[in-house]
């Protein structure tokens, strides 16, 4: 066998643990069963004279959750944010995504 030397990888390889294969938008027996986001929700906090203030706000999209970290105002900070939804089967799941922030004063 005759080797045209080391293998090319693939143009496009898949996702670790998945594939290029895109889902046909007609294909509702196939969308059924994939997982659904339903809501998510964007815990905000900052230091107040009582101690400390958690704030959340609802998005149901990634272009609204972007829109909410990026126009958090100081001095809150974007602590976790937490998305509800469904698994394949139907049963309720949720993911909570944790940050860890900091806080630094410069050197005079």
């Amino acid at each position: 066998m005759e080797s045209n030397g080391p293998a090319k990888p693939a143009a496009n390889p898949p996702p670790a643990g998945g594939s290029n294969e895109k889902i046909a938008a007609t294909d509702t027996t196939t969308l059924a069963a994939m997982p659904k986001v339903l809501e998510g929700k964007l815990v905000m906090r900052q230091w107040g004279q009582t101690g400390l203030i958690e704030t959340l706000k609802s998005f149901s999209s990634l272009d609204e959750l972007y829109s909410l970290c990026v126009m958090t105002p100081d001095p809150q900070i974007v602590d976790h944010i937490i998305i509800q939804g469904k698994d394949e089967n139907g049963r309720p799941r949720e993911l909570t995504f944790v940050f860890q922030s900091i806080t630094f004063s410069p050197q005079e």
